[in-house]
């Protein structure tokens, strides 16, 4: 799997083993948006991520929290932009440090922060094909810094 691919996953677990295979092409620095309909898939997905960084802990949708930290081979980021109205509510929480630095950040509802993030983004398109199948489309949002 590369930086720019069309998969699809037939189910829940396929889809968290996707969002592993995707994780080991990511290192420092890096930034995730993952868009997509409630329910498709977007924290299964993160979970996998996570399992490529080694993260003991069970990682759960940080909705109310907004963000969570986890502790792997690098430092882990899952935000979760759900509740958030526009995108100056993104720069009024000041994540932007965040993002510029050594960790990987995963951020569910992604679209929510507008043109704010960074132009390395990657973006994870998640749809639904049918019940148990979904279609994953991963593309860089602009250029590398």
């Amino acid at each position: 799997m590369n930086r720019n691919s069309q998969l699809t996953s037939q189910s829940a677990l396929q889809t968290r083993s996707l969002g592993r295979v995707f994780g080991k092409t990511l290192g420092p620095g890096d930034v995730v948006a993952i868009t997509g309909p409630l329910g498709v898939g977007k924290t299964v997905f993160a979970q996998g991520i996570a399992d490529s960084f080694d993260i003991d802990d069970n990682v759960t949708s940080p909705t109310f929290t907004i963000m969570n930290e986890y502790s792997g081979k690098l430092p882990f980021y899952h935000l979760d932009f759900y509740r958030l109205n526009s995108p100056s509510e993104f720069i009024w929480l000041d994540f932007k440090e965040m993002l510029d630095g050594e960790g990987v950040s995963i951020i569910e509802w992604g679209e929510r922060a507008g043109d704010e993030l960074p132009k390395r983004t990657l973006r994870v398109i998640m749809e639904f094909i049918d019940n148990d199948r979904r279609s994953i489309t991963i593309t860089r949002i602009g250029v590398q810094k």
